[in-house]
């Protein structure tokens, strides 16, 4: 079984793919109905989003090194791609968001719209 990295889903990475199949499989064997929303911003924003801890130093403990943290995100911003290329993801209930100027009730209100929650 695949483990689950902290730095999420790296579009183009068969093995996070393959994980992603496994888990849709999961659910789905079982019946259930999932949906997928999508996140993105561009990379100044989640650079920023990611240099300002407090909130995220509380449920991240991977973030609480600033400098290996800041390294490990440039990295992966260098050599993995963080958001699906149009057609990628066809899932039937999808959605994808830009948040790089939306507040984070609003994406979720978003969220809760297009899935009727």
């Amino acid at each position: 079984m695949y483990q689950q990295k902290e730095s999420g889903w790296l579009f183009g990475d068969q093995t996070d793919l393959d994980y992603f199949n496994e888990l849709c499989g999961l659910f789905g064997s079982n019946g259930t109905k999932t949906c997928f929303a999508e996140l993105e911003s561009d990379f100044d924003e989640r650079h920023r989003r990611n240099s300002t801890p407090p909130h995220r130093l509380a449920h991240k403990p991977s973030k609480r090194d600033f400098e290996i943290n800041d390294n490990r995100f440039l990295s992966y911003g260098n050599n993995h791609r963080f958001n699906s290329l149009p057609g990628e993801i066809t899932r039937e209930k999808y959605i994808r968001i830009n948040t790089t100027n939306l507040l984070p009730d609003k994406a979720a209100k978003m969220i809760k719209d297009a899935f009727n929650l």
